[in-house]
């Protein structure tokens, strides 16, 4: 099936109107994790850092977790919660499906679709984003973690609709690069969505890696992506908001060193005496 954005929002929109219940990680409608690891998408097991949602397309597949795996085919829908260590996996060598991923921590949406075909491998030939409330109130469900197996409320129901027909409307967001050479468009509101999850959670522990798996792009193309659209790579970007946070902190003249260090997430002080001398010429002591 070509995977064009008419017939993959179609789809979804299908699967919400018909899916009696949620499924989320845990024992209800899960089964032991298959032995066969060689079926799993390649980017294995990883912990997310913005909540998800999984709509079944087309097919058979399964979500491997740490201890167990669920089946999904349409029309399931899936809720994964921040630090939900997760994989999707094939059912068979010989069982296609299709998924689409949600991703938002606000009211930008990401959506992406992937896709297993046998002897193809995994495809993700679809990307778009759109910014609406809907998605602020259904996203918060989502990180507050709803039992599996819980009924479809009608509120979830209709904030998950209206984010569909939206993207089915082509109601994409109008985000324009503030470099000349800009990347793919469609990235453009996906590289907005990480901007700002950087910009409020640079405190916490994130790596490239897992920002790279969340999107499904290799942690190489989405740093030179993001350079592109920012000027800054995502390092850096990350250590300038770090340590404007910490001169910020050191000004107050409150906090011990240490103490500033872990606030912008550091959790070696001496690192961030150092890291802070390369980077304004003096220590936090002198700022």
């Amino acid at each position: 099936m070509k995977w064009d954005s008419d017939t993959c929002f179609r789809l979804a929109i299908a699967s919400i109107a018909q899916c009696p219940v949620l499924i989320c990680p845990g024992p209800i409608a899960a089964s032991p994790r298959p032995s066969r690891q060689t079926l799993r998408h390649p980017v294995g097991l990883n912990s997310h850092l913005i909540p998800e949602i999984a709509i079944a397309l087309e097919g058979r597949g399964r979500m491997d977790f740490l201890d167990q795996s669920l089946i999904f085919e349409p029309p399931a829908v899936i809720l994964l919660p921040p630090g939900c260590t997760h994989c999707e996996a094939a059912f068979s060598a010989r069982t296609p499906y299709t998924l689409l991923w949600l991703m938002g921590d606000g009211s930008l949406t990401t959506a992406f679709v992937s896709s297993f075909q046998p002897g193809r491998g995994w495809r993700s030939p679809l990307h778009r984003t759109v910014r609406c409330r809907s998605s602020l109130r259904l996203f918060a469900h989502v990180r507050q973690g709803i039992q599996s197996g819980a009924t479809f409320s009608s509120a979830v129901r209709r904030d998950l609709l209206d984010l569909m027909v939206r993207f089915y409307a082509g109601d994409e967001t109008p985000i324009r690069s503030r470099q000349p050479g800009r990347p793919v468009q469609r990235y453009d509101g996906l590289l907005e969505q990480i901007r700002d999850y950087l910009d409020l959670h640079f405190a916490e522990p994130i790596t490239l890696p897992q920002l790279a798996a969340q999107v499904h792009l290799t942690p190489r193309y989405l740093n030179r992506l993001f350079h592109r659209w920012s000027g800054e790579a995502l390092h850096e970007f990350l250590t300038r908001r770090r340590m404007e946070k910490a001169l910020q902190l050191c000004r107050q003249k409150q906090r011990l060193v240490k103490e500033i260090a872990a606030a912008v997430g550091y959790e070696d002080p001496l690192y961030f005496s150092r890291a802070f001398r390369r980077y304004f010429g003096r220590s936090p002591t002198e700022a």
